[in-house]
């Protein structure tokens, strides 16, 4: 083994002692494939100087980067007011939209299923003369014009009116529904029932409206405009006695809590509480009682209360008139058909009015309506019905809660007309074994029954 070369501080002329030479740095061979393990550097400690130095350096640092601050601006009090009024307004709307939507949810729809109705034809001889007998029958060919056609059925319409207004007896009721958006926002879906009793010359009008099923908005808001209740009251002595209330002062459904008994296919089919002396005085300083202002508030219907609905209807504001005979239960009956010009006022005066007068709004006006007669063949009037709509500006409030702008709704309403107690009494209309309610004295016992519910108005 040849002999390692070994050099000595001496050779080199370093003078070296035992007493500062270093420690020979021990440097440890890796195994093969590892390497070499060396251990971390450690920079050398600062001395008090050093220290001073930089602390010094760090402190001009900082206050130099401070300087460069733009200086933080105070809010002035119009700002400030801004701030506050933006923060309880995104208050507000987010606890409108959460009541809408809670209420929205917790709503029930309520039920009300159609009436049943199957008037029979009074057993009257015909009131039709041979001259309008002889329209009719033309107005059946292909060959009438518009024209003829509109002539025969307004000369009917006229004859079945007048009957209605002079008969000793008659019992109307009716139904409708419809759909009616109120302020632009709120939309909601309604149901009204009705009936009309006249014993000779004594009249009663008794009209539920209901909200049942709201798409959005609130119950509370919505059935302010909705819920109603009319009445009308015209004993013999010429004076009429009428009161129209809306909102929670109707006492529509009466605070029934199970919704199934709200609605009935029994008089008086709509579950209304007594029109109270508060009530009537909510929307009138008295009870109507004179014609006139009976008429001027469109309480009546064309001018008479017994007349079969409030549109003027003559031949010049008709049109598309179709004209068919069908039977009902081997019994004909002249089924007509045709749609309304709503600008003309003759027509919709006083059917404007009392829309109007019942939504609490000034510029609502009709847009569409379309009309279908049956009426017996001895002149007579089966049934009407209507398919409305209409437009304009109206507001409600509930609380601290204001909805306006436009609204509008689509309706359709139906009156069917029956001349016998026993029909009444098979369309389950009328109880048989309501002792109130006795055959040959109906109609009278119906007036008698609801006309004098206590506080308002006793019947005679």
């Amino acid at each position: 083994m040849e002999e390692e070369n070994k050099t000595t501080p001496a050779e080199i002329g370093e003078e070296t002692t035992t007493e500062n030479a270093a420690p020979a740095e021990e440097v440890t061979e890796a195994p093969a494939g590892e390497a070499a393990s060396v251990e971390e550097f450690v920079a050398p400690a600062e001395n008090a100087t050093t220290v001073e130095l930089r602390e010094n350096y760090e402190e001009v640092v900082a206050e130099n980067a401070e300087a460069k601050k733009p200086p933080k601006k105070k809010l002035g009090k119009g700002k400030l007011a801004l701030i506050i009024v933006g923060g309880v307004l995104a208050a507000i709307l987010l606890a409108v939209a959460l009541f809408f939507l809670i209420s929205w949810i917790l709503n029930e729809d309520i039920p009300s299923e159609p009436l049943n109705t199957h008037p029979a034809r009074p057993a009257v001889e015909t009131t039709i003369s041979a001259e309008l007998q002889a329209k009719l029958d033309h107005a059946l060919t292909s060959g009438a014009t518009d024209a003829e056609k509109a002539e025969a059925a307004m000369e009917l319409y006229a004859l079945a009116n007048v009957n209605k207004k002079n008969a000793a007896q008659c019992v109307m009721i009716a139904q409708g529904s419809g759909t009616a958006v109120v302020g632009g926002a709120a939309e909601g879906e309604m149901t009204v029932r009705a009936f009309k009793v006249q014993d000779n010359g004594v009249y009663y009008y008794q009209k539920g409206a209901k909200l049942t099923k709201v798409n959005m908005g609130t119950t509370d808001l919505l059935s302010q405009v909705l819920d109603k209740q009319e009445r009308t009251y015209a004993p013999a002595d010429g004076k009429y006695r009428a009161v129209m209330m809306s909102g929670t002062s109707a006492r529509v459904g009466n605070g029934e809590s199970d919704v199934t008994k709200v609605f009935s296919s029994e008089l008086p089919f709509l579950n209304l509480g007594v029109a109270n002396k508060s009530g009537i005085y909510e929307e009138y300083d008295e009870v109507i009682t004179d014609y006139d202002e009976f008429l001027e508030r469109a309480f009546v219907y064309g001018g008479d209360p017994k007349e079969i609905n409030n549109f003027n209807y003559h031949k010049e504001a008709i049109r598309n008139v179709e004209i068919k005979i069908l039977k009902d239960n081997e019994q004909k009956y002249y089924d007509i058909t045709f749609d309304v010009d709503c600008t003309d006022e003759e027509t919709v005066k006083v059917a404007r009015q009392y829309l109007r007068t019942s939504s609490n709004s000034e510029n609502l006006e009709f847009s569409s309506l379309k009309v279908n007669l049956k009426i017996w063949d001895n002149g007579y009037i089966r049934s009407f019905k209507d398919w409305e709509e209409w437009a304009g500006d109206a507001s409600v409030k509930v609380g601290a809660f204001n909805a306006s702008g436009s609204s509008s709704s689509v309706t359709d309403y139906e009156g069917v007309f029956y001349w016998d107690y026993d029909s009444l009494v098979a369309d389950g209309i009328l109880n048989a074994e309501d002792p109130d309610i006795k055959k040959d004295t109906y109609t009278a016992d119906i007036i008698k029954k609801y006309a004098s519910q206590p506080g308002w108005v006793e019947a005679e």
